[in-house]
């Protein structure tokens, strides 16, 4: 396995504004800057996991490794000791899996069987870090891959995917204390490939394809049960990383991009208080099929594929946005 050196030196990424027209005039908007830093390589090199963080812990599961092939592998990263360990695997092997931490337990919601949409399953599995077991837990209403989760007020909340028909906006509920699942409207826009994150008590759906590249970006309400638009995202794209931090949403990455490798490097942050958008710098590598996790403050996001289709690296490396000051911007 490759090994990459860890004193590689901290970098510091300043806010590109991009395009002064993605903000209203006259209005304060706070510059996001941000340091990246190479963390202690991924063990398994893959793309298409999920990531998610539990008990200070950062946990990859599944995707798709360098053979390539689907693989049920459960790897686990300590923030202090710097070291990744090996954890018990899925129950199935599965890749564009939707991986949400709720309460104690980790869920591993929904993917693909073969790496084709012919293969979505509605399986889910929950793992318990003190037994180091699975166990599997009531079956999603709708099987689909691809799509991405949130855990809202005690809930996760599943939004989009892919199966054998296509793009779905199939949106599910499941409650971890009763295991049950409850469907819920669809999401506007039928995409795979998606981002979902969750932010004062409500679920944003962000871009994605079906099969267009997508830059919608549609906003839940647990209490109104309802959908409402938000505005887009500045560069639409698909197999992108998402964390909400610094009450912000951050999109990093993604694939369909007119660049020779196909894949985005762009990082885009989303303010819902203002609904504006900002472009930040670019990631030091773009990456499809990822996920990410925050640890610290920092965001992390281990493994993807440096080039469209099955391309895969063990890079792993982590974001940490500060909010340096406030600006103004005028058309």
């Amino acid at each position: 396995m490759k090994k990459r050196s860890q004193s590689a030196p901290l970098r510091l990424l300043f806010t590109l504004i991009l395009n002064s027209s993605l903000f209203s005039g006259s209005e304060t908007l706070a510059e996001i800057v941000g340091v990246w830093e190479d963390k202690a390589p991924l063990p398994t090199a893959r793309q298409e996991v999920g990531v998610a963080v539990l008990n200070d812990l950062l946990y990859v599961v599944g995707g798709i490794d360098s053979t390539p092939a689907v693989v049920d592998t459960v790897e686990r990263y300590d923030p202090d000791s710097k070291q990744w360990e090996t954890v018990a695997p899925l129950p199935a092997d599965l890749d564009h899996v939707a991986v949400v931490a709720a309460e104690d337990r980790l869920y591993a919601i929904g993917g693909l069987v073969f790496a084709s949409p012919q293969s979505a399953t509605n399986a889910v599995f929950s793992y318990q870090p003190s037994t180091n077991r699975w166990t599997e837990e009531s079956p999603m209403p709708t099987r689909r891959g691809g799509g991405r989760g949130a855990f809202v007020g005690g809930k996760i909340y599943v939004a989009g995917g892919i199966r054998s028909g296509g793009s779905v906006g199939d949106f599910a509920v499941f409650d971890p204390v009763s295991g049950e699942w409850e469907t819920l409207p669809d999401m506007p826009t039928p995409r795979d490939h998606l981002a979902v994150e969750g932010w004062n008590g409500k679920v944003f759906a962000i871009a994605g394809r079906n099969p267009m590249l997508r830059s919608e970006l549609e906003i839940y309400d647990p209490g109104t049960e309802t959908w409402t638009s938000g505005a887009d995202i500045p560069t639409p794209r698909a197999g992108i990383a998402s964390a909400a931090l610094l009450e912000r949403i951050f999109v990093f990455g993604g694939e369909g991009s007119s660049r020779p490798n196909g894949i985005f490097d762009e990082v885009e942050v989303y303010d819902p208080a203002a609904d504006q958008w900002m472009s930040l710098a670019p990631m030091p590598l773009g990456r499809h099929g990822i996920d990410a996790g925050i640890l610290g403050g920092e965001i992390h996001l281990p493994g993807g594929g440096p080039m469209i289709g099955l391309s895969r690296t063990d890079l792993h490396d982590a974001f940490k946005p500060q909010i340096a000051a406030s600006i103004w911007t005028l058309r």
